[in-house]
């Protein structure tokens, strides 16, 4: 670990790093294209739910390889053969439905194949914090994710062009791998940490069970986030307010709220422990926007507040599972906890099919904007009592993240 501020420079391996969280965004870009390759092939007789796997299912699939970076890579794999390998399967799994796709199992397939290379693209958070100082740790960790939001901004007008032109223009959106391959090979191996062997012995009893908690909880704020996401199309098209190029520049404001959590360090210091209930009752009142006031300008506000909301649910998620573990293993523990975000993502299609049985509302995304405004109200009381979420030695400590 570099601890010395002032042996650090910025460098093209730091902004090879970066792109890597461009890596693992992939899967969501096509969201404003939804319906239109929801059109296509359930003419073909494909279900809606199959099709809305196209966002999803790399989360499924990403799973096992989220755990095998948490446990081998840095250790027994390189982060760089790691990266590029990752950069290749998001590459290839996401550019080939464009050029093969005579039927949608094989467009899952390859889909399956970027889910490897998102997996593997979780050794970016390691491979971060290993690469710069601590004090530079929240800086850099947030410049990640504003690359990894940012490409979303520009590719979501872009994706409402290309759907006009075919469903299958839509993959060409991500054309941008390219780029991000090209960079892992600049990556540099961190050093290495020298651990004391008493202190290893000691490093598996350090860790606590309890941090699951934090994965179920960003598990469910997923779940009932990413229809946001992947049900916009359908809740614009069903109320007849906008079409795809209207999506895409909607799902601007989702970008655009998350990057606002660059903010998120000043809102902590004013209300404290309150700021995770904050950030899901904001995306509980988002919910209840879209369903009692669809429009466009409720839609723009709502998906700018449902970004700010359950991103900023998930970085603070971040920082708690993070501390209720050793410095040894945080790995695993952020290998834990985007494991259940990745299950949520996927367990969001489903979410809006049994959402729809129960409230029967104009569009599926119409019903599960309502049952999330239920769950983000209790997720919202939950995280109220000090000790379940926010630890309670944390009320003194929150901001401590900020000032490293």
């Amino acid at each position: 670990m570099i601890e010395e501020k002032k042996d650090f420079r910025f460098n093209i391996s730091i902004l090879a790093i970066l792109m890597l969280f461009m890596a693992s965004s992939v899967g969501s870009f096509e969201s404003p294209g939804m319906q239109v390759i929801i059109e296509y092939w359930t003419a073909r007789g494909v279900s809606v739910e199959s099709v809305r796997m196209l966002t999803t299912i790399q989360s499924i699939v990403s799973l096992p390889f989220i755990l095998a970076v948490g446990r081998f890579v840095g250790k027994r794999i390189s982060y760089k053969a790691t990266a590029i390998t990752s950069a290749v399967c998001v590459l290839v799994g996401s550019m080939a439905p464009f050029f093969i796709n005579s039927s949608w199992t094989i467009v899952l397939v390859f889909r399956g194949l970027a889910g490897v290379g998102v997996g593997l693209a979780a050794c970016r958070t390691a491979l971060m914090l290993a690469s710069v100082p601590a004090d530079l740790h929240t800086k850099y960790m947030g410049l990640g994710q504003s690359f990894m939001i940012g490409i979303g901004i520009i590719s979501g007008p872009i994706v409402g062009v290309l759907s006009s032109i075919s469903w299958r223009h839509v993959f060409l959106i991500n054309l941008y791998t390219f780029v991000v391959l090209f960079f892992m090979f600049f990556i540099k191996e961190p050093p290495k940490t020298v651990q004391d062997p008493e202190e290893k012995k000691h490093v598996r009893a350090a860790f606590k069970p309890s941090m699951l908690k934090y994965a179920i909880a960003e598990m469910v704020n997923s779940t009932f986030a990413l229809p946001a996401i992947i049900g916009v199309a359908t809740y614009l098209a069903g109320h007849k307010i906008g079409n795809a190029t209207l999506a895409g520049t909607v799902l601007m404001l989702y970008s655009l709220g998350a990057i606002a959590l660059s903010y998120l360090g000043a809102v902590q210091k004013i209300l404290k422990r309150f700021t995770l209930p904050f950030c899901y009752a904001l995306a509980g009142i988002a919910n209840a926007l879209l369903v009692l006031f669809p429009g466009v300008v409720t839609t723009f506000i709502a998906m700018f507040m449902i970004g700010f909301g359950s991103m900023g649910a998930f970085a603070l998620m971040q920082v708690y599972s993070g501390n209720s573990v050793s410095r040894e293993q945080m790995p695993l523990a952020t290998s834990i906890l985007i494991t259940g975000k990745q299950l949520g993502m996927f367990a969001s299609v489903w979410a809006m099919k049994f959402a729809h049985s129960v409230f029967h509302l104009t569009t599926d995304a119409d019903s599960v904007y309502a049952m999330g405004i239920m769950v983000f109200a209790v997720l919202a009381c939950l995280a109220l009592v000090r000790g379940i979420f926010v630890p309670k030695e944390k009320q003194e400590t929150e901001g401590s993240n900020e000032k490293r």
